[in-house]
Order: structure tokens, then C-alpha cells, then sequence
């Protein structure tokens, strides 16, 4: 198990905070433990399943796969650990995305939405403040707000040395998925139209949720890199993809067949939607998204280079 230092100032704390700094202290390491064991389950599950058949997923390069004698997460030596000051972890109320006509005090969660387009210190501060935040997830309440995030947390941890790339490839996936908001809706036919902005906004919420807590550990943790960073990120899509929207891609399908059609053809940029997705960023027209495996293929070989190219480092 990884041990992480954390160092909180203790001056002038009373015995009713040490009390609680005690129960948040035990839930943190708790919840670590359970995370570390969960981390080493789904890399063995990824090892053992058809991720790594090249039969079935075979745009992934070697160099993504997860091959037999790097199926667990290697060590990470004391010199690698990052020490994050906080005392911040608190089950509060979320914060949340101001107006710019706001005139009232912020929040440190608080924002504007100007802060976030701009990606000014309001911004940046906000995110950092509530990633640390037990429900701190729940400030983020649309696609727009929550692919600004996943920007945010991939230059953040790039800048800090960590390799991983999945945020990158989240958020570039996510500013794709808000373009929904501004299609013209003559480009969608009326009886799927409301079905696929909702399976837009549910999809991307239940993504979102489930792996904040995760950020959150990959932020506090020990700088990942090499095959240590690409374990992370093929894990965590794999978890995103086959677990956490696979479901909702069969909701919808028994739903309506037709609300998964047209996701196909956006995604493709086939027809009309061609018009609005850029050819490196389009869905392989052979394969079918309705396979998590081509979704996790389009993850790592698409969304992640795209990232590369066009944003990160810059």
C-alpha cells in the first residue's frame, strides 16, 4: 500500500476539531485502503479480459496495452510521493457557478462564469478548493462546467510531472458532447431530440460523479508516469466506458433504436454532423458504438492524441 503524507497545522485546534480531524483522518486512510485494493482487481480484470486480445481492440498500440508483467501498479518509491497541505476535506455544501452579474461574496468553491471561460486565478482556486471536498463534485452541474474541470485537472497535473491522460481525453470528449446544446435542432428529428440531449447530460454527470473521487487520489498521490500513468488511464476508461455508460448506451437503445443511430452518426460526423466534427476526432465509421471496447479504443488512440496535439502543454 502507497502511504501519503499529509501535513495539517495543528495550532489552536480544539478538542472538539481534533475529534473530528480523527474521524476524517480514519475515513481518508480507510477509503485509501479500499481504493488501492480495487486499483489492483480491475488491472488483473483488465489483463484477463478481452482489453488485451488484439483481436478484438486492434487500433490499441503495445505501447497501451496492459501486458502480463505490468499488470499490477509497480511501486512508487518515498522520493516520488507528493506532500499535499490540506485542510480542506469537509462535507459542506457544494459550490457552485455564478452569473457574471453576480455583485454578492464567493465561496471558495464559488465562480464565475467568466472565471471559467477565461481560466483565470477564480477558477483555478475554486477547482483545487473542491477537489478536496467530500461532495465537491456536485459544484459541477453542466457538460461545459465539467469539461472545464477535466482541462483544468489535466494541465494542472501535467505541470506537476504526472503522465496520465485521461482527463485530457474526458475533456475533449466532453467539449464535444456540449456542442449538443448548440446543434440546430432541424439536424435531429423532433421524437429523439429531448432523448439525446438527455442521454448527453445523464452520461456525462454519471462519468463524472463516479470518477471525482478518483481525481482526487491521483492529485493527493505520488506523480504517476510511464506504465504506472497508462495502468491509470486504461483502467479508468475501462471503468467509464464498459461500467459506468455502457449501461445507459442499452437504456437508450430499448428506449428508442433510433437515439442510438443518430449518436452513431454524430459521433461519425456522418451527414449533416460532419459539418461540426472535426475528421480527427470522428468515430471509426466500421465499428459499432454500441461495443464499449471501440469506445475505449476511441479513448485511447482518438480523444488522447487529440489532447496531445491541440492542448496539452500549451
Amino acid at each position: 500500500m502507497i502511504i501519503r503524507n499529509h501535513k495539517i497545522n495543528l495550532k489552536d485546534t480544539s478538542p472538539a476539531e481534533m475529534a473530528r480531524l480523527r474521524q476524517i483522518i480514519l475515513g481518508i486512510w480507510r477509503q485509501q485502503v479500499e481504493d488501492e485494493k480495487n486499483v489492483v482487481e480491475l488491472l488483473q480484470n483488465a489483463k484477463n479480459s478481452q482489453i488485451n486480445n488484439p483481436a478484438n481492440l486492434t487500433a490499441i498500440t503495445k505501447e497501451n496495452e496492459i501486458s502480463s508483467h505490468n499488470s499490477t501498479i509497480p511501486q512508487v518509491t518515498s522520493s516520488q510521493n507528493n506532500t499535499i497541505v490540506s485542510d480542506d476535506l469537509d462535507d459542506m455544501a457544494p459550490a457552485i457557478e455564478r452569473p457574471n452579474s453576480y455583485n454578492g461574496v464567493l465561496g471558495k468553491g464559488d465562480w464565475k462564469e467568466d472565471d471559467r471561460i477565461t481560466n483565470n486565478l477564480v477558477w483555478q482556486n475554486a477547482n483545487h478548493f473542491n477537489l478536496q471536498q467530500k461532495n465537491g463534485e456536485y459544484a459541477y452541474k453542466t457538460i461545459e462546467e465539467r469539461a472545464g474541470f477535466y482541462k483544468w485537472f489535466q494541465k494542472t497535473t501535467e505541470l506537476r510531472g504526472y503522465e496520465t491522460k485521461w482527463a485530457g481525453a474526458a475533456f475533449v470528449v466532453a467539449a464535444q458532447m456540449s456542442n449538443i446544446h448548440s446543434i440546430n435542432s432541424s439536424l435531429i428529428d423532433n421524437d429523439v431530440e429531448s432523448d439525446i440531449k438527455a442521454f448527453a447530460e445523464s452520461g456525462n454527470k454519471d462519468i463524472f460523479n463516479n470518477v471525482f473521487k478518483k481525481l482526487r487520489d491521483l492529485y493527493n498521490g505520488p506523480v504517476l508516469k510511464g506504465q504506472t500513468a497508462k495502468n491509470w488511464d486504461m483502467v479508468t476508461l475501462t471503468v467509464e466506458q464498459r461500467d459506468i455508460v455502457g449501461p445507459t448506451y442499452f437504456k437508450y437503445q430499448r428506449i428508442n433504436p433510433k437515439i442510438i443511430q443518430v449518436l452513431s452518426k454524430m459521433a461519425k460526423g456522418q451527414g449533416l454532423f460532419g459539418i461540426g466534427v472535426s475528421p480527427e476526432l470522428r468515430f471509426d465509421e466500421h465499428k459499432d458504438i454500441m461495443d464499449w471496447k471501440n469506445r475505449f479504443n476511441h479513448g485511447m488512440t482518438v480523444a488522447v492524441p487529440f489532447w496531445n496535439k491541440y492542448y496539452s502543454k500549451k
